[in-house]
């Protein structure tokens, strides 16, 4: 990727030491075919699964902003609109989430300094499987609006 953006007219990022909102922003603008969430990726490939970039696929826009009570503007926007969110969130909460996962017991080791966006992504991206992309029975068919997600008074 370095190698890449050495090479292209995206002359005024570098790699390693561009803010990943401007470097995905670049990636997104400059390439020709790639959009928000190839940008993401590129990103998160490039500087490690812990540089803190949560990247966003059309489920979590699609299913998980929704269930949670986000509204994005519609189009290739709302990926990167989503994946701010969900960084920022994470951020600001770093030590609560880096406490669930010791408390849970996830075999996953996250870098002292780094927020836990990988942990967070992982958890996101399985319930989103789990829950939201073949419901199952006791999801409530009124989420977001129902406060209890599964097995509510909801169910017919």
């Amino acid at each position: 990727m370095a190698s890449f953006i050495n090479h292209s007219a995206i002359s005024d990022i570098t790699l390693a030491t561009t803010p990943p909102d401007d470097l995905i922003a670049s990636l997104a603008a400059g390439v020709g075919g790639a959009g928000y969430k190839t940008a993401q990726c590129a990103v998160l490939y490039a500087r490690g699964y812990h540089c803190g970039v949560i990247p966003v696929d059309a489920g979590m826009v699609t299913k998980l902003a929704p269930l949670f009570g986000i509204n994005l503007t519609p189009g290739p926007v709302a990926h990167e609109q989503m994946r701010r969110l969900l960084q920022h969130g994470v951020t600001a909460r770093a030590v609560a989430y880096r406490d669930l996962a010791s408390h849970l017991r996830y075999e996953i080791t996250i870098p002292a300094g780094a927020a836990p966006t990988r942990f967070a992504h992982l958890v996101l991206i399985y319930f989103k499987r789990l829950y939201l992309n073949r419901p199952r029975p006791e999801l409530c068919p009124h989420r977001p609006a129902c406060p209890v997600l599964v097995g509510c008074g909801c169910q017919p």
